[in-house]
């Protein structure tokens, strides 16, 4: 189009050089492509889960725990390093809340606890199971998307078991555990604990060809660099009590 006066009023365009298209198109693919293997990886865990509450209903194995006493010994690394007592703890991955049942039982005396999980299945269970009990609630959702106000103040986070889905890649695997752990530490006023499968010990272990590391980041320095990195050189690491597993203890300076 022209203007009267002879003037063309057409706008003139932005000059995108060919490197600028590259760049834009490539961002755009790497964003589509993260949020698609995220979703892979939600629907991967999701039906992981959903499997396991068909065959086993509310049983630790629903959970994916072997057993009782495995499940607990877990729990028990954390009462090695961490005093709870009137203390705030949020437990990521919670499941049908037996960390909450295991705490009463053992008078670790907390002020409170709050268990997030993302099945619906885990959070109705743990729900009727503790109710009425004061110090004790349940969100359900992605740790990482509900909002600090939900949580509220927080002592220390734990997390137990919660790394162990199938996932899609080991790079996938390390986004989302780092993602949950730099929340994590956000969200705590004294530290985090969290456990995590063993690749050592699975290597070596007569039962390990139930185990597949190809695709989950179970490396216990990677995991331990990336505390003392990150958060905190105070930081406490311990593999002695099962073949499988190890536990990192991350302390805020006082």
């Amino acid at each position: 189009m022209f203007h009267p006066s002879g003037r063309s009023t057409r706008r003139s365009l932005p000059t995108i050089s060919v490197r600028e298209v590259f760049n834009r198109g490539t961002l755009s693919f790497l964003k589509k492509s993260r949020s698609k293997s995220r979703m892979t990886d939600d629907t991967r865990t999701r039906e992981y889960y959903a499997r396991l509450f068909r065959e086993h209903g509310r049983d630790v194995k629903a959970l994916g725990w072997s057993s009782r006493e495995s499940q607990e010994v877990r729990f028990r690394q954390f009462l090695r390093f961490l005093d709870l007592k009137d203390k705030v703890v949020l437990d990521v991955g919670c499941g049908f809340g037996d960390m909450f049942g295991f705490l009463d039982r053992n008078g670790c005396g907390i002020a409170s606890y709050i268990g997030v999980d993302f099945s619906e299945h885990s959070i109705e269970d743990a729900r009727k199971t503790y109710f009425g009990h004061s110090r004790a609630r349940f969100l359900l959702g992605r740790f990482e998307e509900i909002e600090s106000s939900e949580i509220g103040a927080v002592d220390y986070v734990l997390v137990s078991g919660a790394f162990a889905w199938e996932s899609v890649s080991k790079e996938e695997h390390t986004r989302i555990v780092q993602r949950i752990l730099r929340r994590a530490w956000a969200a705590s006023r004294r530290g985090i604990a969290f456990n995590m499968m063993n690749e050592y010990g699975i290597s070596r272990h007569r039962e390990s060809e139930r185990f597949d590391c190809s695709r989950n980041n179970y490396d216990p320095a990677h995991w331990l660099r990336f505390v003392m990195e990150e958060f905190t050189a105070r930081v406490q690491f311990v593999s002695d009590y099962h073949d499988l597993d190890y536990t990192i203890v991350a302390h805020r300076a006082d």
